[in-house]
C-alpha cells in the first residue's frame, strides 16, 4: 500500500511535466504529430505491459498453486525487476534530451503560491475556463459509467471477466488506432478544433445509448472499438491544443489541473454511478449518460465560446 501512494505521488509529477516538457522539444508544427508518436507508444506498452507480465508469470510462477514454496512467486519478481530496469533506461534517455528552447531560469515560487497562479490562469482565460468545465462536466457522468456499469454489463450480460477483457482490450486498440490516424490526419477538424470536440462528444454519447441493449459481447465490443478511435483521435488534438494555447511557463500546472479533473470525479462519478443502478437499469443509465452528453455538447455549441476555437494560438479572451 505503501509503494502504491509513493507510485501514485510520483505520478501526479511526472505525467504533467511530460506532457509540458514536449512543446520545448519539438517545433510547434510538429506538436501534433510529436504527441501522436508519443501517446501511441504509451498505449502500446499499456497493451504489451500486461501480456508481458503474464508470461513472467507462466515461465517463473505467480505464487497461487504453493505461495510457500521457493521460488514459487519468482515471476512477481521478475516482473517488478524488469519495470525497475524500465525506469532506468527511461532516465537515461531523458538525460539525453536537449530542449530547443530554455526559459532563463526565475526566482522560487512557494507552491501554493505556484498552484494559484496556475488556477488564477485557467479561470481569466475564457477558452481555457470553459473547456476545463466541459471536460470536468463530460467526465463527470461519463467516466463513472465507463468504470462502473460496464463491468456491471460484462457482468450480468456478457460473459464476465472474459467479455470485460475483450472489450477493454478493443477499446485500447481503437485508442491506439485513432492516435495513429491523428498523426496521419494532422489537424484534419470539420471546421475548427472547438466544433470538432463537440461533434466528436455528439457521437460518443449516440454511441452510448445503445450500451444498455447489447446481448453479445461482439456488439459491446464493435461500439468500444468506435469510441475507442474517436478518444485517441480527440485526446492528441485536445493535449496539442493546449501545449500551444497556454505559456510554456504555465504549462506545468495547466496540465496538472488538467489531470486533477478526471482523477479527481473519477472516485465520485463511480460513487454516483453506483448509487443510480440501485434504482434503474443499465440501459436507462447508459442512455441517460450518452443523452447527456449530446445535450451538453449541444448547449456548449449554443451558449459557450468553443465552437470559435481554432488550433492556432490566440490571445486569452479575459473575463
Amino acid at each position: 500500500m505503501h509503494a502504491g501512494g509513493l507510485i501514485g505521488f510520483a505520478s501526479a509529477f511526472s505525467i504533467p511535466a511530460g506532457t509540458s516538457m514536449l512543446p520545448t522539444v519539438v517545433a510547434p508544427a510538429q506538436l501534433p504529430m510529436a504527441n501522436a508518436i508519443m501517446m501511441g507508444v504509451r498505449q502500446l506498452t499499456m497493451l504489451a505491459g500486461p501480456l508481458l507480465a503474464g508470461l513472467l508469470f507462466a515461465l517463473f510462477g505467480d505464487g497461487s498453486a504453493n505461495t510457500r514454496a521457493p521460488g514459487a512467486a519468482g515471476g512477481i519478481g521478475a516482473a517488478f525487476a524488469l519495470d525497475a530496469l524500465s525506469f532506468l533506461v527511461a532516465t537515461w534517455t531523458l538525460s539525453k534530451v536537449r530542449a530547443l528552447h530554455v526559459a532563463p531560469p526565475g526566482s522560487p515560487e512557494p507552491v501554493l503560491r505556484a498552484v494559484g497562479a496556475g488556477i488564477a490562469m485557467v479561470w481569466n482565460d475564457t477558452a481555457l475556463r470553459t473547456c476545463m468545465l466541459y471536460w470536468g462536466l463530460c467526465a463527470f457522468v461519463v467516466g463513472g459509467t465507463m468504470q462502473v456499469a460496464l463491468p456491471v454489463l460484462a457482468g450480468n450480460v456478457l460473459h464476465g471477466a472474459s467479455a470485460l477483457g475483450l472489450i477493454m482490450g478493443v477499446h485500447g486498440a481503437g485508442s491506439l488506432a485513432g492516435m495513429a490516424l491523428s498523426g496521419v490526419l494532422g489537424r484534419f477538424r470539420v471546421r475548427n478544433f472547438g466544433t470538432t470536440v463537440l461533434l466528436v462528444d455528439v457521437l460518443v454519447g449516440l454511441l452510448l445509448v445503445p450500451f444498455g441493449l447489447v446481448a453479445a459481447t461482439w456488439q459491446a465490443a464493435g461500439l468500444m472499438l468506435v469510441i475507442g478511435v474517436l478518444g485517441g483521435y480527440m485526446q492528441v488534438a485536445v493535449f496539442s491544443w493546449l501545449q500551444q494555447r497556454v505559456p510554456r511557463a504555465m504549462l506545468g500546472r495547466a496540465m496538472s489541473i488538467f489531470m486533477f479533473i478526471f482523477m479527481g470525479v473519477a472516485p465520485l462519478s463511480a460513487a454516483l454511478t453506483g448509487w443510480l443502478l440501485q434504482h434503474m437499469s443499465l440501459a436507462q443509465l447508459f442512455g441517460g449518460a450518452g443523452l447527456f452528453l449530446m445535450g451538453t455538447a449541444l448547449l456548449a455549441w449554443l451558449l459557450t465560446p468553443m465552437s470559435t476555437l481554432s488550433d492556432k494560438p490566440s490571445p486569452p479572451a479575459q473575463a
